[in-house]
Formats: structure tokens, sequence, C-alpha cells
């Protein structure tokens, strides 16, 4: 009976919202907890360690919007994935349903306000479209928030690719490119421990025999438009300083 009753009360709203104004606004793209950007972009000091994001305000990590009816919400550090059901049903707020579960999210000043259970979670926009990635697209934004190209300025390991040009589109590529291994990617999470600071963290992969333990792990420091790539000790691996005459291209 339980079940007959919120399929009614689904229906009910989703057949309203349809015939609401179809020039309403819809709500999409990929959105993150604000504790994490807090955690990544403040000068606050926190425990750099991953057990850190096992609680309450981090139980959603990150939504997306794989299109106007489904989304996609990354539960908890295990990185569980759920698809729930997406009901518009004002300009500013949404339903979203699985199974017998039912919540609403709301739109309040450019943020997303979703009430799960006893706990009010807060995320922000960090792309307008889907992303399977999102903590990578809020890493993007620090990154490039100031400036849209970068060169290397020092690289410990060769010269070669003193001409490379980084942009938030090629980013990982090059990165896989100069450090000559099979895969990079931004930790999920991620936290090196550098000063006071908890700095994202790149995963390098390299094959069988490389001299380099895999993975080989590397923290994003991001300080005056210069990029550092750190190991655990605080040395730059490599340093990128933004191009000026590329962004005035």
């Amino acid at each position: 009976m339980k079940k007959i009753i919120l399929y009614f009360i689904i229906t009910t709203i989703y057949t309203s919202a349809q015939s609401q104004d179809h020039n309403r606004n819809i709500i999409t793209g990929s959105w993150i907890n604000i504790n994490i950007t807090d955690y990544y972009d403040s000068n606050k000091e926190y425990p750099c360690d991953i057990k850190y994001f096992d609680n309450d305000k981090f139980m959603s990590l990150y939504l997306s919007f794989e299109n106007k009816n489904q989304l996609k919400i990354t539960f908890r550090i295990e990185q569980k994935i759920f698809t729930y059901n997406v009901i518009q049903s004002n300009p500013d707020s949404i339903i979203i349903y699985k199974g017998k579960n039912v919540f609403k999210i709301y739109l309040i000043k450019d943020l997303l306000r979703l009430q799960y259970h006893n706990n009010l979670i807060i995320f922000k926009k960090v792309s307008n479209t889907y992303s399977s990635d999102v903590l990578g697209e809020f890493i993007k934004d620090i990154i490039f928030k100031n400036y849209k190209n970068y060169i290397i300025a020092s690289f410990t390991e060769t010269k070669d690719y003193n001409n490379k040009v980084f942009n938030r589109y090629n980013l990982l590529m090059t990165l896989k490119e100069i450090f000559q291994c099979k895969e990079v990617e931004i930790v999920q999470l991620g936290s090196l421990k550098y000063g006071k600071s908890c700095l994202p963290e790149i995963a390098l992969y390299y094959s069988e025999g490389s001299k380099f333990k895999s993975p080989r792990v590397l923290g994003i420091l991001i300080e005056n438009g210069i990029i550092k790539f750190v190991d655990n000790l605080g040395v730059p691996i490599l340093t990128i300083k933004s191009n000026y005459r590329r962004d005035l291209l």
C-alpha cells in the first residue's frame, strides 16, 4: 500500500510539473559538496587523512545530472554511485526519487541544498554538463581560475618539454606525456600534507619495470599563478607558470 501511495504522489507531482511553463529553468550540470571545496581551497588546517571525509557532512560527495531526468549521486569515501530519477517541480527546486527514497533539492543563490535525512548538504556547480570526475573538474577550476594557459618553468626529469602548453582540456594528457607514464588521474579525495595544507593529488601509473613505484603520487600546490607538483617531501618535481602571451590570443 505504501508503494502505491508513493507512486501516486510522485506521478501527481510529475504531471503537475509537466503542465508548467516549458520555458522554466532546468537544473543541470555537475556539483560538488562545499565541504570538499573548503577542504582544498581555504587556509584552514585539516587532518590530511581520507578518514576525515567519513562523516555526515560528506555523506553526499558529488551530484551530476546525466540529463534532465536522471541524477547520479556519489556517496561517501567508498565512492558508491546511485542513480535517481528527477522531477523538475519548480525553477528553483527538483524532486529526486529512487524506489521508496524521495528527496527535494533547492537551488538558492547558485547553490544546491539537499536535505538528506537529518543532514543539510550544500553543493556548488563545477561544470554545466555531466561529468564522471566532479572532483577533477573542481581541481581544474582552481588551477585555471586566473589563467587559461601554462608553460613549464622547471622540470627535474627532462628539458625536452619546456615549450609544452598546459590548459584545462589537455592537462592530464600533457602530464602523461612528459612523465612518460601509462595513465594520470586526479586522486579522489587525495590529501598530501604540505605545511598546514592538504594538497590535492595526481597519481601517475607506470608500466612494470619502471624506476618509479606505481602509482607515483604528487601533490598539487597552487600559489600566485604558479602550479607546483611536489613529492611527499615537498620537493617540486614539476613547476608550471602562467603563459600570458597565449592567454592574450
